[in-house]
């Protein structure tokens, strides 16, 4: 099976035998269910991409200096997932920084403190991985729990958005290995997306 298909959201006929394809349209619980169970069966990453926007308008360039800011409930989380971000865009030849190198207190920090940040530092763009909500699911299967989150593009001039993708992340592995397959997930994306 071929893991890319099953979590960057390409359709491809191969993927969902006739006998699934009859119920696949029957309700968003039942295509979670089973996108799991491929990622699970195959080994792949446990994040499916489900929407991916970008603004139309603007013009693809390169991203330049990237700042990277992680929202999430648990500080040491962002932590880890700015890490990751930054490992993984560096290795793209991204010239990328956490804010919590350049800004260590922790919490959220606001508008105005990310745009000072940024005026100081001379970044290109503004890369914000967010934590959305947490689906729980009640029935005996194997994944109970998915978290949403999107990753959002900034670019610093016009302080607007240019490039959005929504995602969901199956809860059946460490965090380690859940931030390192979700931003690689995206990543491929970012470069599927010529955004990258």
């Amino acid at each position: 099976m071929n893991c890319e298909s099953a979590t960057t959201g390409k359709k491809e006929g191969a993927l969902i035998p006739w006998r699934v394809d009859a119920w696949w349209g029957k309700g968003i619980y039942w295509r979670l269910v089973f996108v799991a169970y491929l990622a699970l069966m195959a080994g792949c990453s446990s994040t499916v991409v489900n929407d991916v926007w970008e603004d139309g308008i603007r013009a693809h360039a390169a991203l330049g200096k990237t700042l990277v800011l992680a929202e999430y409930p648990k500080d040491e989380i962002a932590i880890m997932l700015e890490n990751e971000w930054t490992r993984q865009l560096r290795a793209q030849g991204i010239e990328a920084e956490a804010i919590h190198t350049l800004h260590p207190a922790q919490g959220p920090l606001d508008r105005q403190s990310v745009i000072a940040i940024v005026k100081a530092k001379g970044f290109h763009t503004v890369l914000v991985s967010r934590f959305v909500s947490l689906k729980s699911f009640e029935r005996n299967i194997p994944v109970s729990q998915v978290e949403v989150h999107e990753t959002v593009l900034y670019d610093t001039e016009t302080h607007q958005p240019f490039w959005k993708v929504e995602t969901d992340t199956f809860i059946v592995a460490s965090n380690e290995q859940l931030i390192h397959d979700f931003v690689q997930i995206i990543i491929q994306t970012m470069i599927d997306w010529k955004v990258l």
